[in-house]
C-alpha cells in the first residue's frame, strides 16, 4: 500500500541497520512506532529488507534494493536527510554521555557508519560534523578527525573565526597523530588566516604554539624548521601579541622555550609564563610552559624538582577530557611523568 511504499524508499537514507524507533522516528515521524514495526516485518516477509534478529531487531538493505528505494524517494529525500542527520546529531550526543568502554567503541563505529552518509549529502550539518571529528578523537580514528575538521574549515559556511578554531583543532588531531610537519602547515594555515581577518592575537597565538613544537617537540616532524626559522616565527608573534592579548602567556612560553640551555633567566621566565598562562585560564599553554621548567631541571640534575614540576602538571591537566585539543599535551605530559618517575626513583 502506499503507505508502505513510503516507508520503504525513506528508509533509503539509513547506511546500515536500523531498528524500528529508528526508522520511525527518521522515516515517519508522525506515524506510531507499532506501525512502522508492521510495515517492517511486511517489507521483510517480501524480501525487501533482511533481518538481523537481536534485541533489539534490526533491519538492512541488500545494496541494489537501497538504490531502488532511493529511486523512489525522488522529491522527497531532502525532508527526510534533515531528520537523518538530526537523528544521528542526536545519537552522537547521547554517545558522548557513555563510558568509553568496548561497548561504546561497537555503537560508536555502528553510528559512524551513519554520521558518514550524514556529512556525504549537500546539507548543512557543520555541528554535526565537529562533534563527530571529536569524537573520532576519542575512537583513536584521528587521521579521519585531522580531515574532518580540515574540511569543515575549507567551507563557505564558517566565517573566519571559525575557520582558524577548526583548523586549529585539526592542527591538535595532527600533532595527536605525532605527525608533526602537518600541524604546523595547519598551524601556519591557521596563523594566515587570522592574519587576513585581522585578527592579530589569534594570529599570534598559532605562531608561538608553532615555535614551542619546533623547539620542544621536534621530535614529531620529518622536516623541522631550522633556528632562523623559529626565531622569525617569534619575532612575528610576539609583534602582533600586544600586551593584554590573549595570546601573551602562549608567546610568552614561546619566548622562554627558545632561551638557550644554561640562560641563567630561563627557568625563571618559563615559570613566569606558566603563572600568566594559569592566571589567563590556559591550563595546556601552562603545561607546556612547565614541560621547559622540567626539561631544564633534569639537565641540571634537579630530579625530585623535576618530579614536582610534573605533578603540577598533573594538577593542571588531569581534570581536563579527552579531546582533539588535548590529546597531544596529555601525551606528552604523560610520557614525561612516567620517565621523570622513573629517572626520580618514584
Amino acid at each position: 500500500d502506499d503507505e508502505a511504499r513510503e516507508l520503504f524508499a525513506a528508509l533509503c537514507v539509513f547506511a546500515g541497520p536500523f531498528t524500528v524507533v529508528s526508522a520511525q522516528t527518521v522515516a515517519q515521524p508522525d506515524h506510531p512506532a507499532a506501525e512502522a514495526a508492521r510495515v517492517l516485518a511486511l517489507l521483510a516477509d517480501q524480501h525487501l529488507l533482511y533481518v538481523r534478529p537481536g534485541n533489539p531487531t534490526r533491519y538492512f538493505f541488500q545494496e541494489v534494493v537501497r538504490q531502488y528505494a532511493a529511486h523512489l524517494l525522488a522529491e522527497r529525500a531532502q525532508g527526510v536527510q534533515r531528520r537523518h542527520a538530526e537523528w544521528a546529531a542526536a545519537q552522537l550526543r547521547s554517545l558522548a554521555s557513555s563510558e568509553h568502554d568496548d561497548t561504546w567503541s561497537t555503537r560508536f563505529d555502528e553510528l559512524a557508519v551513519e554520521v558518514r552518509a550524514a556529512l556525504s549529502r549537500p546539507l548543512q550539518v557543520s555541528a554535526l560534523g565537529e562533534d563527530f571529528a571529536e569524537a573520532l578523537v576519542l575512537r583513536g580514528r584521528l587521521e579521519e578527525s585531522q580531515h574532518r575538521f580540515e574540511a569543515l574549515a575549507a567551507t563557505s559556511a564558517v566565517d573566519a573565526e571559525d575557520r582558524v578554531r577548526l583548523l586549529r583543532r585539526a592542527a591538535s588531531a595532527a600533532a595527536a597523530r605525532l605527525v608533526g610537519d602537518e600541524n604546523m602547515r595547519l598551524l601556519d594555515e591557521a596563523a594566515e588566516t587570522a592574519v587576513a581577518a585581522a585578527d592579530p592575537h589569534a594570529a599570534a597565538d598559532a605562531l608561538a604554539w608553532s615555535v614551542i613544537f619546533a623547539v620542544a617537540h621536534r621530535g614529531i616532524m620529518a622536516n623541522p624548521p631550522e633556528r632562523p626559522e623559529i626565531t622569525r616565527r617569534l619575532a612575528e608573534a610576539q609583534r602582533l601579541a600586544v600586551a593584554g592579548s590573549t595570546a601573551e602567556p602562549t608567546v610568552a612560553t614561546a619566548t622562554a622555550a627558545c632561551l638557550p640551555p644554561g640562560h641563567e633567566e630561563a627557568m625563571a621566565s618559563s615559570r613566569r609564563a606558566a603563572d600568566q598562562a594559569i592566571a589567563a585560564g590556559l591550563p595546556v599553554t601552562a603545561s607546556a610552559a612547565l614541560d621547559d621548567v622540567c626539561s631544564r631541571q633534569l639537565a641540571a640534575g634537579e630530579l625530585a624538582e623535576a618530579l614536582a614540576t610534573v605533578r603540577e602538571r598533573g594538577v593542571l591537566m588531569n581534570p581536563l577530557p579527552l579531546s582533539a585539543a588535548t590529546a597531544y599535551p596529555f601525551n606528552d605530559y604523560l610520557l614525561m611523568g612516567c620517565e621523570v618517575s622513573l629517572a626520580a626513583g618514584e
